[in-house]
Order: structure tokens, then sequence, then C-alpha cells
């Protein structure tokens, strides 16, 4: 299964909105979601090593931490993100199951995610990547722009002297 932003919380077994309300998920992964606030803001992520991939980017549309079952690991550690990121890593990564909250489209923006998701459902059939020159050049220079905003807004915050 792979899951992108609501349908990773949709999946867990309960989400708390930001005005405090819990409602129950579909259970299908051992977690639960509290959202903290709504911020838009465009994210890097360091997949776990394990997988193979590169720096992902991608956007969010709030602030939410994942409490995880023992077992339940992030798909990610946030990078960079221009703001407090959320708590605990992003996504999940468990049997069966891939899920982000990252928008922007995440499939296309990080191609060996997709890559990733189809060699996993096409199991023993195998999945063959193709390099995508244009594809890891744009994501660089997205990356980039993003690690000079994140400085910025760690600079802007600092206090008068």
């Amino acid at each position: 299964m792979f899951a992108v932003d609501a349908g990773l919380t949709a999946i867990g077994r309960s989400w708390t909105d930001a005005g405090g309300e819990t409602r129950e998920g579909l259970g299908l992964v051992g977690i639960d979601t509290r959202t903290t606030r709504a911020a838009a803001r465009t994210v890097v992520t360091r997949p776990v090593a394990a997988l193979g991939l590169p720096a992902m980017v991608g956007w969010t549309s709030g602030t939410a931490s994942l409490a995880r079952d023992p077992g339940v690991a992030p798909l990610a550690e946030f990078e960079e993100s221009g703001s407090r990121a959320g708590a605990g890593g992003d996504g999940v990564l468990a049997d069966g199951v891939i899920a982000t909250r990252l928008h922007g489209p995440v499939l296309a923006l990080n191609p060996e995610l997709a890559d990733l998701v189809l060699a996993r459902a096409l199991g023993d059939r195998g999945w063959v990547p193709l390099p995508i020159p244009r594809a890891d050049a744009a994501r660089s220079q997205r990356i980039s722009e993003v690690a000079r905003a994140a400085r910025t807004v760690r600079r802007s915050r600092r206090p008068w002297r």
C-alpha cells in the first residue's frame, strides 16, 4: 500500500485534529496522528538508509506528529523545512506499507520513490529503474532552494542585538 498525506492519516488507528477532536482511522497500521497546525511549506527528507533512496522533496500542508507502534518505522527524517518539522520524522515504513506526508506531486518529484513502490508491487517479477538525469538535476536544484530558504528563516529568528 502506498499512502500520501491524508491517506497516511486515514490508514492509522486514529487522528486528532488541530481543535483537539480525536477521530477513528482505518487501523491498517499502528500509528496515531496529531495535527498541531496548518502551515504549508516545502520540505526535504532523508529516507532511511536501507531503502537506498536519495533525499526527497515535496511540500506538506500541516504540521503533524505520528505516534508509532514498535516495528513501525518512519520512511524518512526531516532535513530542511524552513520551520519546525513534524515530530518523529516523516511517514511510515511497515509491512507492505510505504506512506508519506509529502505532496507535490511526491512521485513525480521523487522518481526513485515511484520505482520503489513499483518494485515492491511487482515483487520477484522485478522492476528496473531508468536513470532520469533531468529529474535528478531538478530535485537537486529544489533542495538547494529549500535549504537556502531554511537558512534565511533561521537567521531571521535571531534576536536583535
